[in-house]
C-alpha cells in the first residue's frame, strides 16, 4: 500500500509540475479563455498645472530647495577581518611542536 502511495504522489507531482511548465510556457497549448490577458488600457494624463485638493506639491517643491547632499572624500576604515561576520578572535595561542629525529 505503500509503494502505490509513493507511486501516486510522485505521479500528481511530476504532472503537477508538467502543467505549469506548460502553462508558463506555451499557455496556448491548454486552452481556455484569452479574455482578459495581454489587455492593457492607456487613459490620457490629466491638466498638471493646478494641483489637486489636498495635494502636498506644492510643498514637496519648496522644500526640495533645502534638501543637501553630502558627499565624502574619506575612505571607510575597514576590518582587518573582511566580510567574515564571526571574527574568531582568541587570547590563547595554539602549542607550536618542533620535530627531533
Amino acid at each position: 500500500m505503500k509503494r502505490l502511495w509513493l507511486l501516486f504522489a510522485q505521479s500528481c507531482t511530476v504532472l503537477l509540475a508538467a502543467y505549469f511548465v506548460v502553462g508558463t510556457l506555451k499557455p496556448q497549448w491548454l486552452g481556455g479563455s484569452q479574455s482578459g490577458f495581454g489587455v492593457v488600457a492607456v487613459q490620457q494624463a490629466g491638466d498638471r498645472s493646478a494641483p489637486p485638493p489636498g495635494s502636498f506639491r506644492v510643498a514637496a517643491q519648496r522644500a526640495s530647495l533645502a534638501v543637501v547632499s553630502i558627499t565624502t572624500n574619506t575612505a571607510v576604515r575597514r576590518s582587518p577581518h573582511g566580510k567574515d561576520p564571526w571574527p574568531i578572535t582568541t587570547s590563547w595561542k595554539t602549542p607550536t611542536t618542533s620535530r627531533s629525529a
